[in-house]
């Protein structure tokens, strides 16, 4: 039988692409995910308070330079929740996905916001995160 996260991701339609111009506001943004906060177990409350953190930190850039890179970390800090099984990655991409659009991102280039979530989202799946760990940083990689 298949984990409830997994039978979503596989069952959920993808997200829709945004509008030509159409990158969503940050205050929609943050009013989605400040609704995930209210849903489910306390972990998964917490996992959603994590994602609503990275995503309205990530929206909150405007101005170029460290944007795709504060991305790249969201996605993996995204990903260790997706791996401990508290946060659904469809969602969490597609928050992130967001956010990023939010912050100008993709604007020139529309799958660099694809190629930078599904990059940090692999090396996050590959380290899972429990609530109450620290996010641990080693050298050269991201945390």
């Amino acid at each position: 039988m298949l984990p409830d996260w997994l039978l979503t991701l596989v069952t959920a339609a993808p997200p829709k692409p945004p509008k030509a111009g159409g990158a969503p506001r940050r205050a929609d943004v943050v009013a989605r995910l400040r609704e995930m906060t209210r849903q489910g177990t306390r972990e998964q409350r917490w996992a959603a308070g994590i994602l609503r953190s990275e995503c309205d930190e990530l929206a909150a850039m405007k101005q170029p330079g460290g944007r795709n890179n504060r991305l790249n970390l969201a996605a993996y800090r995204a990903g260790q929740l997706v791996a401990a099984g508290l946060l659904d990655q469809a969602v969490a991409e597609e928050h992130l996905t967001e956010a990023a659009q939010a912050a100008g991102l993709g604007v020139d280039t529309p799958r660099e916001i694809e190629k930078t979530i599904r990059s940090g989202m692999t090396a996050g799946l590959a380290r899972p995160r429990r609530m109450g760990t620290a996010p641990v940083r080693r050298m050269g990689g991201a945390a």
